[in-house]
């Protein structure tokens, strides 16, 4: 009656009636639709919920690393050595949707045991979770059981070396010839990597009137500025530049040519055949100094410790090629000139 009322003046129903009407069952209620004194009730739409479906971990891996064509081939080796690891430890017919959070926690004790190194088991670990963020994205997967796993990449201090000048100018000294002269300033004093910056250098990417250097950068070709940068000619690199192209045969297009191998990049994109850290292991210890660790690296580690001493840091790492976050944790030293730089402030602040 209280319905028929409300509809017969166009009043809203009563609370109490309200109320009755909330926990009246479906079938009067469908009754009093039918009756045209009710509106249908809504159906809440919930939303899908993921589908685990039973994948096999060697599957599902294989098919991962297929896909991505977009990756360089160095990189698709690293997804090999992570499946590897995978595929050890749990079997290639483990359900991906069977790993649990523990089971990820047990997959990082084992690869301690396995590598050398802690950076080398983040590394790993940093794969397995872009392995399963992938599972979770194509909804194989509710959530990722690596998500929590420490893959973070520190810095190594103790492997950390500052060449100062004295020592690589001697060095140079008993380098054979001058491409290799060149070689050495180039990571030193020029902030290239080796051997990859150095032998992707050509002639053309010399301007002398702009006194400016145009580096390619294999390794960072796939970032925004498809991995080309501009470095100044610092005066260091004037003359063993110079002293190379005396040195040059007419027709030569690489900068680094007479110690360039045959077959530089091999059909898969890799850098072959080439081993400068050997030569260059003899090269210092010749000029009676013993090799540090991470050869090549440090000069460059200790090319962007100077340069950041007297120009702001994001110059000095456009001119390097990394970002302010890596040269904070790989690259940037603390070195005797520091303290002595400081010292001498505090002096002069004393004598004023």
């Amino acid at each position: 009656d209280k319905l028929v009322e409300a509809r017969r003046l166009g009043e809203k129903i009563p609370g109490d009636t309200l109320n009755f009407l909330k926990n009246l069952n479906d079938r009067l209620h469908k009754k009093l639709v039918k009756l045209k004194l009710l509106e249908p009730r809504e159906v809440p739409v919930k939303e899908p919920e993921p589908v685990e479906q039973r994948v096999l971990l060697g599957e599902f891996l294989a098919d991962y690393i297929a896909k991505r064509t977009d990756v360089k081939p160095a990189t698709r080796t690293f997804y090999g050595h992570s499946r590897r690891n995978l595929v050890e430890f749990f079997g290639e017919m483990k359900p991906v949707t069977e790993i649990t959070e523990g089971d990820a926690d047990d997959f990082r004790r084992y690869l301690l045991g396995e590598l050398p190194s802690e950076a080398s088991v983040n590394r790993r670990c940093g794969m397995a979770k872009t392995f399963f963020r992938n599972a979770v994205r194509h909804r194989l997967l509710s959530s990722n059981p690596f998500q929590d796993l420490d893959a973070s990449i520190k810095g190594n201090a103790s492997k950390q070396r500052f060449i100062d000048r004295a020592t690589i100018d001697r060095i140079i000294e008993f380098a054979p010839d001058a491409e290799w002269r060149l070689l050495i300033v180039l990571a030193r004093y020029g902030g290239l990597r080796i051997p990859s910056e150095a032998l992707s250098l050509r002639w053309c990417d010399i301007d002398w009137e702009k006194q400016r250097i145009r580096v390619t950068a294999p390794k960072t070709e796939h970032h925004e500025n498809r991995g080309t940068r501009d470095i100044p000619i610092f005066p260091e690199l004037v003359q063993p530049l110079q002293e190379a192209w005396d040195q040059a045969d007419d027709g030569d297009e690489f900068v680094i040519s007479r110690h360039r191998p045959q077959s530089v990049i091999n059909a898969a994109g890799n850098w072959h055949g080439v081993n400068f850290r050997t030569q260059f292991t003899k090269i210092i210890r010749r000029a009676g100094f013993e090799p540090w660790p991470r050869i090549w690296q440090n000069l460059r580690s200790s090319r962007e410790t100077e340069l950041a001493s007297d120009h702001p840091l994001h110059v000095v790492c456009a001119w390097i090629g990394n970002t302010e976050r890596i040269a904070a944790r790989h690259y940037l030293q603390v070195t005797d000139a520091h303290f002595e730089k400081a010292l001498h402030k505090a002096l002069q602040h004393e004598a004023e």
